[in-house]
C-alpha cells in the first residue's frame, strides 16, 4: 500500500499530489476488469448491551441480506454497470486476533480501501471508478471523517440517520492513540461532535452533519425515532447545498436502512434521477 492520500492543507479543497498531465496528453483508460463502481458501507453500533458502556464487538450489517449495501449493488448493476464491494464496522480497525475478518473491518480498513481504489482505479484515468459510500447511525461519523481527510472523489455519500451521541465515549481514546501514534491530519479526528462553524448555522455542527469537498453528492434521512435519530440537516462545510438532498423519513432508526422500506426507496430512485434512468 502506498502512503496515504490526505488533505492537510485546507478543508475547502483537496487535490491529489501528483501534476495533472498537460492537455494534449489523453488520460489512460481504466485498466480492464476493474470495476465501473465501488459500493462501500459503514455500519453503526451493532451491539445494543454494549452502547450504554461505551464498547462493545460492533460488526458490519449493512451488507446483510436484504440491506442498504445489497440494495445499492443491485440498483448500478441494473443500470449495468459492474461493481465491487466492501463493508465496514463501527470501530477503529480490525482486532489483531481477526484482522482478516470482513465483519470486523473497521474505519482504518475503510481509509486504505479508499486509498488503494483511488491510486489504482480513479486517479488519471479517464473512466475512473466512481465511489458510493452508505453509512448508518456511528458509522456516520467514521464515513464522513473518512471524505474530510482522503482526497478520493465519492460520488455518492448516503448517510442514513447518523448518530453521534456516545460516539467519543466509546471511540475517542483508541483513535486518539492511533492518530497520534500515525500522524496527525488537519483536524483531531477522535472528537468529531459539536465540531464545525458552518456559515449561516448558529450550533456548532458534527461531523455527520457535515458534506465536505470530496462528495458530489450527498443523500441524507433523518428517521421518526425520538431517541436515537438525527434532526439535524446537513451542509457543505461552507454552508452551501449544492448536491445534497434530504428525507425525513416516517421510518425509525432502525428502518430506514432496509432494502424494502420507503427510506432506501426514496435513495434509489433519487439516484435514478440523478443517473438519468
Amino acid at each position: 500500500m502506498r502512503g496515504l492520500v490526505v488533505c492537510l492543507a485546507t478543508l475547502t479543497a483537496c487535490s491529489g499530489d501528483a501534476a495533472p498531465p498537460p492537455d494534449d496528453v489523453p488520460l489512460a483508460q481504466r485498466p480492464a476488469g476493474t470495476p465501473d463502481v465501488l459500493i462501500l458501507s459503514v455500519s453503526g453500533h451493532s451491539d445494543l448491551l454494549g452502547l450504554a458502556t461505551c464498547s462493545g464487538d460492533n460488526i458490519t450489517y449493512l451488507d446483510g441480506p436484504g440491506d442498504a449495501g445489497e440494495a445499492l449493488v443491485q440498483l448500478f448493476l441494473g443500470l449495468g454497470l459492474t461493481g465491487e464491494t466492501a463493508h465496514f464496522a463501527d470501530r477503529l480497525e480490525a482486532p489483531a486476533a481477526d484482522a482478516q475478518d470482513p465483519a470486523r473491518q473497521g474505519f482504518v480498513e475503510l481509509i486504505a480501501t479508499l486509498e488503494a481504489a483511488f491510486l489504482d482505479w480513479v486517479d488519471g484515468f479517464s473512466n475512473p471508478t466512481r465511489i458510493v459510500i452508505v453509512d448508518h447511525s456511528h458509522g456516520s461519523n467514521w464515513a464522513h471523517i473518512a471524505t474530510s481527510i482522503l482526497n478520493a472523489p465519492v460520488e455518492y455519500l448516503i448517510t442514513l440517520d447518523g448518530i453521534c451521541t456516545l460516539w467519543e465515549c466509546e471511540h475517542e481514546p483508541d483513535v486518539f492513540a492511533w492518530v497520534t501514534a500515525n500522524g496527525l491530519f488537519a483536524w483531531d479526528i477522535s472528537q468529531p461532535c459539536n465540531r464545525w462553524a458552518v456559515p449561516g448555522q448558529a450550533a456548532l455542527r458534527d461531523t455527520k452533519d457535515v458534506v465536505f469537498p470530496s462528495v458530489r453528492f450527498h443523500l441524507e434521512v433523518q428517521s421518526s425515532s425520538l431517541f436515537p435519530s438525527d434532526s439535524t440537516d446537513n451542509y457543505r462545510i461552507d454552508g452551501s447545498e449544492g448536491g445534497i438532498f434530504r428525507l425525513a423519513s416516517a421510518e425509525g432508526h432502525g428502518g430506514v436502512h432496509l432494502a424494502a422500506g420507503s427510506s432506501m426507496a426514496w435513495v434509489m430512485n433519487t439516484i435514478l434521477g440523478l443517473e438519468g434512468g
